[in-house]
């Protein structure tokens, strides 16, 4: 079986998403960074790698959550457990992105 992750933002019009990223079947570190902007990018990394992203107007936008487990629409006789070990949310008030650090996945 295949494991992918990707990323979203709400913007004015809707939702953006990122591309889906393969991530192995073994621990994982993830990361989201995002700066609210006209022209703002979302970008999706797995173990500091920059695997994903996607530029939308976010000017009007700020994090208010965070959402973790399977996207929607998936399949409900899908079963399984994730484990998330560590989350950190960081924000800055000087033009820096806001990072999320996911959790490490592990199947």
């Amino acid at each position: 079986t295949d494991y992918f992750v990707r990323a979203w933002a709400l913007t004015e019009t809707g939702e953006v998403y990122t591309d889906w990223a393969p991530i192995a079947n073994a621990e994982q570190y993830l990361e989201v960074d995002w700066q609210s902007g006209l022209l703002s990018t979302l970008n999706l990394y797995v173990e500091d790698s920059v695997v994903a992203w996607v530029t939308a107007d976010t000017d009007m936008d700020e994090v208010v959550e965070v959402r973790l487990g399977p996207s929607r629409g998936a399949d409900e006789t899908l079963s399984g457990t994730m484990y998330f070990d560590e989350f950190i949310s960081l924000s800055s008030t000087d033009a820096m992105p806001f990072t999320i650090y996911m959790p490490v996945l592990v199947r």
